[in-house]
């Protein structure tokens, strides 16, 4: 059983071109570097405090639910990576309520790595760097997803 993280932020910008980009090519929206790996997969750069990791990132086709549109995202460290046995894959949804204001959402789950001891040091320290992962990556892709208001 993973560990489950959940994060919001709201996207600035007026909703109809921000759910347009968001249901558009994820590359645009991703955080930058996003170098395409095939027609649904990136490489991408995780960011926790000072730390950074790339990752393959899986991102499935838009589907509403309800007033928020979702897509499914998931992610495993590249095989050669240093520190792949350390990074945990992460499977989860990102979507996007842009009603009146738009609120970017991330949730899903994870599965520290290491076993019973990679799950025991999850708990006392390291789930706070997933947590860190999760807003950051929240936060970069709001950002990417905002679209200036035209002002009258």
């Amino acid at each position: 059983m993973g560990r489950h993280v959940f994060q919001t932020c709201p996207v600035l910008g007026d909703t109809t071109q921000v759910q347009h980009a968001f249901t558009s090519d994820p590359g645009t929206w991703l955080p930058a570097p996003a170098d395409a790996v095939d027609h649904d997969t990136w490489t991408i750069r995780l960011t926790a405090g000072p730390a950074t990791q790339s990752v393959h990132a899986t991102v499935g086709a838009p589907f509403d639910l309800g007033e928020v549109t979702w897509r499914t995202i998931r992610w495993q460290p590249p095989e050669d990576a240093t520190l792949h046995r350390f990074l945990p894959a992460f499977t989860g949804e990102i979507g996007l309520r842009a009603a009146d204001t738009g609120t970017l959402v991330v949730q899903g789950h994870y599965a520290p790595p290491g076993g019973t001891v990679g799950s025991a040091i999850d708990t006392l320290a390291l789930h706070r760097v997933a947590d860190a992962t999760i807003h950051t990556l929240v936060a970069s892709v709001a950002e990417r997803l905002q679209v200036p208001t035209s002002v009258a």
